[in-house]
């Protein structure tokens, strides 16, 4: 028996072969650069684009720069946050995950905001 040509039962998730995921396809360096893509999606030509990042993280300044000059990418609680408050990281995630979902984040970002003024109106 070829061990080569069989696939590994330990790659198999859910009836998928997790070998052919983007997720198994990019270094360390590929998702520095798609997150940092990612944040200045977001924050677009926004000269402040550190401090924004900073307020809906809830991190520093200096940790939002270093999310958007590549230098770092979000991790633990910071990438939890990303997930759920920033579109545009959220889509990367997704795909990269083969997890896409059919909301763009423009579309997402407004149904957040929407959820916010319901939840401040005391639903």
């Amino acid at each position: 028996m070829d061990h080569y040509t069989v696939t590994n039962p330990r790659n198999i998730i859910r009836g998928r072969d997790t070998r052919v995921l983007p997720a198994f396809n990019i270094t360390q360096g590929d998702w520095l650069k798609q997150s940092q893509a990612a944040m200045q999606a977001f924050v677009g030509t926004d000269r402040s684009g550190a401090k924004k990042i900073s307020n809906v993280l809830d991190c520093s300044p200096r940790t939002a720069e270093n999310y958007l000059q590549g230098r770092t990418a979000p991790s633990g609680i910071h990438f939890l946050r990303a997930l759920a408050c920033i579109p545009e990281f959220e889509a990367e995630v997704r795909r990269l995950s083969a997890m896409e979902s059919d909301m763009d984040p423009e579309f997402d970002r407004a149904a957040m905001a929407l959820l916010q003024v319901y939840q401040r109106r005391g639903a």
